[in-house]
């Protein structure tokens, strides 16, 4: 071997043997400055089954598809699993991955088939582990000691659009969510781009673009939360004792795609115009004083309802939530802590014909021998802001009592409710009534008929089917959940 050649044999195995050091170097970097952290909850409970617009297989939503069947599902078992990388708000750097693990989620898998609604009511758990949080978050500079400006990528959340994380999530229903209303604004787990700036770690706001929506959008105005495009202005504070957050979400998107592309083989091409649009907004003050926190959340959306169809407007709707609340460290001299709160929904009646949408009553007719009367109609209706699935809500409460057995070990007792109303203008007889009212003016060219008659043959034609079908959709019925759990927090 010459010379050169064993100088360059031995540059070769020094570089090789730098490089292989330099790894074990890095490996080891990176798993001394890994995190994992999480949580396990076990839950046992009691709880009657209840009807729910979210589980309207024939509105095609199943997102509490076993809440019929919540009288059988007596065990839950959940948990979260975090690995992280850097301090949030103090790092340069920050990476995390959180893994949702349910090992027995009663509401993701179901059976319908429009055509046999009879023999399709076949519902069943799952075993769910999946991704909820996964994103980098860069924070270019350092002033003060601290890392005002931040920007993260990723799936992410938002987390001043959820008035719980600045005071309770009660641990019994985080992932039934059958009493969620207290937090329903919360934009959770999208992908999204977020900016923010601190000028302490508890004060500070942002803004973000992010491709969804949460339950509120869906149960709200029927959109598809893939078609959402979403923009968040946020701001959280703390000072004096006092908390605040708050948050505005413009969304827009639709129920499927509108924007239509032909090819040149006859292929569609579906895509998302964002052609509805609606706003959400929370916020939430509290003030804490001698292990006693006080809060008041506001919650509201306000905006389009989609059209079933093309050919009506989209309605305008409005719904708010009103939360009242309490965490207190000590309570009664006992150790642990205890939460309540109480959650009021509203929204406009649905007051007949006006929570139909506007010109609907122009269409049946010009399809009928009254053909020539449907211009008389074509602004009547659609009136009413009514959000369908709240129109029935009464109010949701909450109280819960939790002791620290051991660090990283807390025992929960709960009781939850729910309360429905009964909206009495939603019915075939509020509409009939009103469209009556609508044609008397007319009664004289009806050769005979009565304007009720004639109503009565419009609601025989469809109509009374498309009512009984949004009322059976809107129907709340009153349910409870009392029970223990147990969470492991590392």
């Amino acid at each position: 071997m010459t010379l050169k050649r064993f100088f360059l044999l031995c540059l070769a195995l020094a570089v090789a043997s730098g490089l292989a050091t330099a790894q074990d170097d890095s490996m080891k970097s990176f798993l001394d400055n890994l995190k994992i952290s999480g949580n396990f909850v076990i839950i046992a409970k009691s709880q009657e089954g209840f009807a729910t617009p979210l589980d309207s297989p024939e509105m095609g939503l199943f997102n509490r598809a076993g809440a019929n069947y919540r009288a059988s599902q007596n065990f839950r078992a959940h948990g979260l699993l975090n690995f992280s990388l850097g301090t949030p708000g103090a790092s340069p750097w920050f990476g995390v991955l959180q893994i949702r693990v349910d090992a027995n989620d009663p509401d993701v898998s179901y059976y319908y088939n429009p055509a046999d609604p009879a023999n399709s009511d076949r519902e069943w758990t799952d075993e769910v582990v999946e991704v909820n949080n996964f994103f980098v978050m860069y924070r270019p500079f350092e002033m003060k000691g601290g890392r005002p400006f931040g920007i993260s990528v990723g799936i992410n959340t938002v987390k001043a659009t959820a008035n719980a994380a600045y005071t309770h999530l009660y641990i019994g229903d985080t992932e039934d969510e059958d009493f969620i209303f207290y937090t329903a604004a919360a934009l959770t787990t999208f992908p999204m781009i977020q900016m923010d700036f601190h000028v302490t770690p508890e004060t500070g706001f942002g803004v973000a673009l992010a491709r969804g929506a949460g339950d509120i959008s869906l149960i709200g105005t029927g959109m598809n939360a893939d078609s959402a495009l979403n923009t968040i202005l946020w701001a959280e504070a703390q000072k004096f004792g006092f908390g605040f957050n708050g948050a505005v979400q413009f969304v827009a998107g639709e129920s499927g795609g509108t924007k239509l592309t032909e090819t040149e083989a006859d292929n569609t091409i579906y895509e998302y115009q964002g052609k509805y649009k609606h706003r959400i907004y929370n916020s939430q003050l509290s003030y804490t004083f001698k292990g006693y926190k006080p809060y008041v959340g506001f919650q509201m959306v306000k905006g389009d309802a989609i059209p079933t169809s093309e050919a009506y407007e989209a309605r305008e709707i409005k719904g708010t939530f009103w939360t009242y609340g309490l965490v207190a460290d000590r309570f009664l001299g006992l150790p642990g802590q205890f939460s309540a709160d109480f959650t009021k929904a509203s929204t406009d009646a649905f007051d007949g014909l006006q929570g139909l949408p506007k010109g609907l009553l122009a269409g049946i007719l010009a399809d009928s021998p009254f053909a020539s009367l449907a211009p008389n109609f074509t602004d009547l209706g659609g009136d009413s802001p009514v959000i369908y699935a709240v129109s029935n809500l009464d109010y949701a409460f909450h109280a819960e009592y939790t002791l620290p057995l051991k660090k990283g070990l807390d025992l929960s007792l709960f009781y939850y409710g729910l309360r429905g109303k009964k909206d009495n203008t939603l019915s075939t007889d509020a509409v009939a009534e009103d469209i009556a009212d609508a044609l008397r003016p007319y009664e004289a060219g009806f050769g005979g008929a009565t304007a009720e008659d004639v109503a009565a043959g419009i609601m025989a034609g469809g109509l009374g089917a498309q009512v009984d079908s949004i009322k059976r959709f809107a129907e709340w019925t009153d349910t409870s959940s009392v029970g223990i759990a147990l969470k492991y927090s590392f």
